[in-house]
């Protein structure tokens, strides 16, 4: 393997040459044990698109050269695109706190934007890190800015798959009662006359379930601004924040605005925690569904279609998903016992878990819901049509 020879106070440190991550990378990587966790991939798009915020608002400010800054706002783009997600080699759980997912994502914009220069990989004198990527920014705002984004993007794709498996459930209890009332022998899912009952109930709850699931992604908006109660940023650097939010508001068309952390309407310490409390609340009530379909299958004559077993089949993998959210939320409320946060800070342990309960949640209620439209239209191909 070509190598390339970076170096940092500390000394040399040799780097794989095709990498874009660099020697802070390596140095602080190799300090901790492999822990076979990756970030989340919807946490490290909205880590480069706080990054891409950032330094439109540090050119504005000129603090980042506007060519340097164009390249780096290019290279984060390609980042949120998907791209060089292999180039991330830090678990979510190194050391007490993620600062070297910050440094890792801040070498590989430096030096993605170098290679578009057609400069070398690792020649920081030309684009620094820490100082054209970063800014004054402390990795901790940036991480938990991050975690805002990616927490309220996910859970409004939740809400969606939340409602359309509302529409759904309700449309499968409304079409079984019309088939029952007209005597049909062509019943849907072959499910008993109580399983229909628990669609409706589910399909109200759901409903519930997503009025509270977008209450508590609304509290994302609020981006912080001072680091402490009793310090205030100097005035260059809290203009910097707040023209930062305008652009991050701008460019993900979400209503994000700039507060004071100790302002009347900060609401709880843990926003996330809070989250994830709403997220068992409908992990509890799907489990329930879920257990009523199996109960279900299990009665003699029940699920003999293979269209019936599929449906059962989703039923039983959305079943362990919600076991699965509920765990997470146990771990979460132990961090939050433990005193695992403090004032400025949000533990890996906490942003990995509640970023991991939205999305195998909706992939679990997308599958599901999929599942049932099936049985639908394998009952009624017309309806395909229609």
């Amino acid at each position: 393997m070509m190598i390339r020879i970076e170096r940092d106070k500390t000394g040399p440190v040799e780097v794989p040459s095709h990498a874009y991550y660099g020697v802070q990378t390596m140095r602080a990587a190799g300090q901790y044990p492999k822990v076979n966790a990756p970030v989340h991939g919807q946490f490290i798009k909205a880590l480069a698109c706080v990054k891409s915020a950032a330094v439109r608002a540090g050119i504005d400010q000129e603090i980042v050269p506007g060519r340097i800054g164009n390249l780096i706002m290019k290279a984060a783009d390609e980042i949120k695109e998907g791209k060089h997600s292999e180039q991330f080699i830090a678990g979510y759980i190194h050391g007490s706190s993620s600062h070297l997912l910050n440094v890792n994502l801040n070498e590989v914009l430096a030096n993605r934007a170098l290679e578009l220069m057609l400069e070398d990989k690792g020649n920081y004198d030309l684009i620094d890190p820490d100082l054209h990527v970063n800014g004054p920014h402390s990795a901790d705002w940036i991480l938990s800015t991050s975690l805002n984004v990616a927490a309220h993007q996910l859970t409004h794709k939740l809400v969606s798959a939340t409602e359309g498996l509302k529409y759904r459930l309700w449309m499968a209890k409304e079409r079984l009662e019309g088939q029952r009332q007209g005597n049909s022998t062509d019943p849907v899912m072959n499910v008993p006359a109580r399983l229909t009952r628990t669609f409706g109930e589910s399909a109200k709850q759901l409903q519930l379930d997503a009025a509270r699931l977008a209450e508590a992604a609304s509290r994302f908006k609020r981006i912080r601004i001072d680091s402490a109660r009793d310090a205030v940023m100097p005035q260059a650097n809290r203009e910097l924040t707040e023209r930062t939010v305008s652009y991050l508001r701008h460019m993900t068309r979400i209503e994000f605005f700039a507060a004071s952390r100790w302002d009347a309407s900060s609401g709880s310490k843990s926003v996330y925690a809070d989250l994830s409390s709403v997220l068992k609340t409908l992990a509890v009530n799907l489990f329930k569904l879920c257990s009523d379909i199996r109960n279900a299958a299990s009665l003699k004559g029940s699920a003999t279609s293979p269209e019936s077993r599929r449906f059962h089949e989703s039923a039983g993998f959305l079943h362990q998903i919600c076991v699965l959210v509920i765990g997470y939320d146990h771990i979460i409320s132990l961090a939050e016992e433990a005193g695992i946060p403090d004032e400025e800070t949000v533990p890996p342990i906490i942003f990995y878990h509640v970023l991991e309960s939205l999305d195998i949640m909706m992939k679990g209620i997308d599958s599901f819901a999929g599942s049932l439209t099936q049985e639908q239209d394998d009952a009624d191909p017309a309806g395909i049509r229609r």
